[in-house]
């Protein structure tokens, strides 16, 4: 934002209703919560701006929208698109059926992970044990997760075993606690708690979201574990409360062993240092790292300082990769899934194109026949 622009309004609770348009559209109408109008810039010149076309003169934006709301909108065409993934798993192979409604579906991979951060602080408990971190790991019933979230949301991508995404540098497929179909092996989790001396099972703490997506898995991650002999103690936040108020402070998370959480690399390709740096470099200072397992292991920052200082391109892939599996070897997290974006169109949008960036669809490449409504 121009610094002149930007003098005129003081800093605090209202500043960011005072944007200025810097694209091909300024906004010109803001009702927090409920509606953004975006009109075309008369100061932007599309002669000097190769990445976006702007084939649209308005875009109006209903905000605070239902995930069903914005399903039933879009296959009516009372509206021509979203902003937010919205179609149900359970519909997926019905559109892909059909001839003229399939090329209006876009299921996008976006990289993000979902997954269970366990905390290894020796002061944090039974879950500083690792044997005790491998059995939550062989524990949980990823299908029962992963289903969970399809039952009322989009879909929601594959199940997950590693901290690189698939596209990354230095991914590769592995999975070093497998379950007989993904759904838990709650045997093998009571074997390993029996070695760490909890033959009659334990209470852990779980940090985790009340209501939206995290919320629908709430439940199969704490079956999962009963049947194991886990308990959990849940503790409930509403939205940024997760992070606010437990999994970012560092003097709050001895009072969780397992935290559930989401990572999202900002783009694919070699992306290690920006996924498991800020993750599970211990050096970082906890206070602003996402290392909310608290993992320090000085053998694995030995090896990213390697990774970083690799210029060749294939041996920095296997030290990544390897530093992934190293990780997983001491379980500070389970991976749970990659999740997926699902979008329908109106018949009327064209150049519908997904932007991996934002996870969302471009607006600037979308044009419209017929023009109006």
């Amino acid at each position: 934002m121009p610094g002149e622009y930007a003098a005129h309004y003081a800093v605090g609770a209202n500043y960011d209703g005072h944007v200025v348009g810097s694209g091909p559209y300024n906004p010109t109408t803001w009702i927090p919560g409920r509606l953004v109008v975006l009109v075309r810039n008369p100061n932007w010149d599309p002669a000097t701006d190769p990445l976006r076309k702007a084939w649209v003169d308005r875009i109006q934006i209903k905000l605070g929208v239902t995930i069903a709301s914005i399903q039933r909108a879009t296959q009516r065409e009372d509206a021509d698109l979203s902003l937010t993934s919205h179609v149900p798993q359970s519909q997926l192979a019905a559109l892909r059926a059909d001839p003229q409604r399939s090329r209006r579906l876009s299921v996008n991979p976006t990289a993000c992970q979902w997954f269970l951060a366990l905390g290894t602080n020796p002061k944090a408990g039974a879950i500083a044990d690792v044997r005790v971190r491998r059995a939550v790991n062989y524990a949980i019933d990823k299908v029962a997760y992963r289903d969970a979230l399809a039952g009322r949301y989009a879909a929601t991508g594959e199940l997950a075993s590693t901290i690189l995404a698939p596209g990354s540098l230095g991914y590769h497929p592995y999975d070093l606690y497998p379950t007989p179909g993904g759904r838990g092996d709650p045997a093998k989790a009571r074997a390993l708690l029996a070695q760490a001396g909890y033959p009659n099972g334990l209470t852990l703490s779980f940090a985790t979201l009340g209501s939206d997506r995290f919320a629908a898995a709430r439940k199969p991650i704490e079956e999962s574990l009963a049947r194991a002999g886990i308990d959990l103690k849940t503790n409930l936040y509403e939205r940024d409360a997760l992070y606010e108020k437990s999994l970012s402070i560092p003097a709050k998370r001895l009072e969780h062993q397992l935290g559930h959480t989401a990572w999202c690399p900002d783009f694919l390709g070699d992306n290690a240092r920006g996924t498991i740096m800020p993750q599970y470099d211990g050096r970082i200072d906890p206070a602003v790292s996402g290392n909310f397992s608290e993992y320090d292991n000085p053998e694995v920052n030995r090896l990213i300082d390697r990774a970083l200082a690799e210029g060749d391109r294939p041996r920095r892939a296997a030290m990544w990769g390897q530093i992934d599996q190293r990780i997983m070897r001491d379980a500070p997290l389970v991976p749970l899934i990659w999740e997926s974006d699902s979008y329908l169109w109106a018949s009327r949008v064209h150049g519908w194109v997904f932007d991996p960036w934002l996870s969302t669809p471009d607006l600037t490449a979308v044009w419209l026949d017929p023009p109006t409504p």
